[in-house]
């Protein structure tokens, strides 16, 4: 029985695959396996992947779109916000660390 295609999964497989062939073209490593080893998994995902059958999580999505260079909030805008919420985060944390640091 085959899997369905999972909304919009198979427009993020089309951009994925057309930036990895991009950079195929400047670099003979990126091959399909080589791409999905980039996130550590194997060419048995690519297929899927393209054809919208499992969706990419985010995190290997950001960092797919980092190593071959591709827009990853065209189709997640949502990404756009929650990596401004890690940001406030992280300055919020590394505040309370200086603070203790004083303190000692």
């Amino acid at each position: 029985m085959a899997r369905k295609v999972i909304p919009g999964c198979a427009e993020e497989g089309a951009l994925l695959e057309q930036a990895r062939i991009e950079k195929k073209k400047k670099d003979r490593r990126y091959t399909q396996n080589y791409t999905a080893s980039l996130v550590g998994k194997g060419q048995y995902i690519w297929s899927q992947w393209h054809s919208g059958q499992t969706r990419i999580i985010d995190r290997d999505w950001i960092r797919l779109s980092n190593e071959i260079g591709f827009n990853p909030f065209e189709t997640r805008p949502y990404l756009l916000q929650l990596a401004d919420e890690m940001h406030k985060a992280k300055q919020r944390l590394i505040c309370e660390i200086i603070k203790q640091k004083r303190l000692l």
